[in-house]
């Protein structure tokens, strides 16, 4: 905005006068370009920082998403180490035990078994015992028939 400086009736066309008016009217308009200038860059600096923000903040996302991604990776992926470690720990404990355990059945078992088949075998070697005995006896005994049979005729 220019400003219109009249002159005074005392004053008159003089270079000074006209210098005066040409400092007066380049300073409005020097300050009007300086408030111009200053909130076009004012605009254009806020502007920048917005995008700069935004930028910012869409790259500031994507590393804590990748970070968190690569964290919660390595996170399962210790896990499963330590599960993998637990379990075959685990899995150790119980065939040690297992194998305890079993080991004091099979003696149980193959005790009584032993037991058991003492048995058998002394029932078997009494049975052959006895049985040889009867055998032994069998042709005695069809002796004693043919005896007896001869026996009951000389009676009649």
């Amino acid at each position: 905005m220019v400003k219109k400086v009249t002159p005074k009736t005392t004053e008159l066309l003089t270079k000074e006068y006209f210098e005066k008016t040409i400092k007066s009217a380049l300073g409005d308009t020097q300050r009007g370009l300086e408030t111009s200038l200053e909130n076009t860059l004012d605009r254009k600096l806020n502007m920048r920082f917005l995008e700069f923000g935004t930028t910012l903040d869409r790259r500031l996302d994507n590393r804590f998403k990748e970070f968190e991604i690569t964290s919660n990776r390595r996170f399962e992926e210790r896990l499963d180490k330590r599960l993998d470690i637990l379990e075959t720990n685990l899995l150790r404990m119980i065939d040690t035990k297992l194998e305890e355990k079993l080991t004091l059945f099979r003696k149980e078992v193959y005790d009584k078994f032993d037991w058991l088949f003492n048995k058998i075998k002394k029932f078997d070697e009494e049975h052959i015992f006895h049985s040889s005995r009867i055998y032994g006896h069998e042709d005695q005994l069809q002796n004693h028939e043919v005896r007896i049979g001869v026996l009951e005729k000389k009676s009649i």
